[in-house]
């Protein structure tokens, strides 16, 4: 196992990036040792990612500084954070984005870092000379990081994405039009590779690396997904066939100089190794199921939370105008029907087909007892959308929560929530087939 590794004792010359994993990564320049959205072992989204690679062995002792793009646990992840000894995390700066909530950020503080920063849009923090740290947020959960170093200029997108080519130039001008000597932003499932097309070009990208997609689905009731997950070879090939900018595939535990070149072709055939053994390996986890009793008690909770945070009145008047109507749910280990709404979960009598979404006591139940629970459900694939049934009924509910989480009231969400339907309409007026 390689170990990656810093000297605290000299600053270095060039700007370089060491992989770590998913998402994570050192970046080295001058006297500053970044470490970017730490995920180095277990699960996450309620046992439904597993990491594709092993994380390599790493010298924490010889870091700066931490930066973490947003509150999923694939970036924000506890238990690396609580791994970092405490010795390490009394002389290390921890930056996140300024948020309603400010929950990250105590979070770290409550860990111990040396100092924890809030970091304000538009503005620029020296972390050594000739290297600044700049977040910008985009939407309502994620930010994106420019890293600017003396070789060249670092826009890391992680998990933002753009919808098109005009919101790719959004972000840019959001950016200032800086051009990105290297990009590292994450491929769609399915290895599309339009976004990301789009993105080098608003940014006049010089170097693309992909990052953020080296996940496999690990739980019984998502194992299904493998099949259309993201294969980084296939990404690989049809980004650089369509962009004239370089494109670095790095593997964990390598390290790279801006500037320079690398051996991608030796990268690839490692994580070819990862996919082929997660194909033949059984899935790790399976669910437990919750009896209906403590499902439903569970349930009238999170509904009584839901209606506490954002107002019974206000939830009953959007009933009434058809915005919030029950979610029809088939639980899959209970063999019958829910409606799901701020009252929780009352039986009705409807055929799985005609439901909205089909999941385990165990999937559904978690949305009930986290509040970002609805979010990791939409995002671990553990249910099923019924051909006949209407899943963004069912969607409105479990996000909810999820936007609660992050400091927003229902009320708050209403005109992004207007603006965004009259936008997928307006796409799909000019785009038939778009999304």
């Amino acid at each position: 196992m390689r170990t990656i590794s810093a000297s605290r004792s000299a600053q270095t010359e060039t700007t370089s990036v060491t992989w770590v994993n998913h998402a994570s990564m050192v970046v080295e320049s001058g006297s500053t040792r970044l470490l970017v959205d730490p995920w180095f072992t277990g699960s996450v989204f309620d046992d439904g990612w597993d990491l594709l690679c092993e994380t390599p062995s790493i010298d924490l002792g010889a870091l700066t500084d931490i930066w973490v793009s947003h509150e999923h646990p694939d970036h924000f992840h506890p238990p690396t954070l609580r791994s970092i000894d405490s010795s390490v995390r009394a002389h290390t700066r921890f930056w996140y984005q300024a948020t309603r909530d400010g929950k990250v950020a105590t979070y770290a503080r409550a860990l111990g870092f040396g100092r924890v920063t809030e970091c304000r849009r538009g503005r620029r923090y020296e972390l050594s000379p000739g290297v600044t740290l700049r977040v910008e947020p985009w939407g309502v959960f994620d930010s994106i990081l420019v890293l600017e170093t003396p070789d060249g200029t670092i826009v890391d997108l992680n998990d933002c994405k753009t919808r098109d080519a005009l919101n790719a130039e959004c972000l840019a001008h959001r950016l200032h039009g800086i051009t990105a000597d290297v990009l590292i932003t994450q491929v769609e499932a399915g290895d599309d590779v339009d976004m990301l097309v789009e993105q080098v070009e608003a940014l006049q990208a010089r170097t693309v690396i992909p990052g953020a997609s080296f996940v496999w689905f690990s739980h019984q009731e998502n194992a299904r997904h493998n099949e259309t997950a993201t294969h980084i070879d296939r990404a690989w090939r049809r980004l650089q066939d369509r962009v004239t900018a370089e494109v670095i595939v790095l593997y964990p535990g390598d390290q790279w100089e801006i500037g320079t070149a690398h051996d991608t072709a030796a990268s690839l055939r490692r994580y070819a190794a990862d996919y082929a053994r997660v194909a033949a390996e059984r899935p790790r986890h399976a669910a437990v199921s919750i009896p209906e009793e403590q499902l439903r008690l569970d349930a009238a909770q999170w509904g009584s939370r839901l209606r506490s945070y954002n107002g019974a009145r206000v939830l009953r008047w959007l009933r009434s105008l058809g915005a919030l109507e029950p979610a029809r749910v088939w639980v899959t280990d209970h063999h019958r029907a829910y409606a799901l709404s701020s009252d929780g979960l009352d039986v009705i009598d409807a055929a799985p087909g005609t439901c909205d979404a089909i999941l385990s006591s165990s999937a559904l139940d978690a949305v009930f007892r986290f509040p970002w629970g609805g979010n990791t459900l939409l995002v671990n694939g553990r249910l099923n959308y019924p051909p006949h049934g209407r899943p963004a009924r069912f969607r409105r509910w479990t996000s909810m929560s999820s936007y609660n989480n992050h400091g927003y009231r229902i009320g708050q969400m209403l005109p992004r929530l207007a603006s965004d339907a009259v936008r997928r309409r307006l796409t799909n007026v000019a785009h038939p087939g778009g999304s």
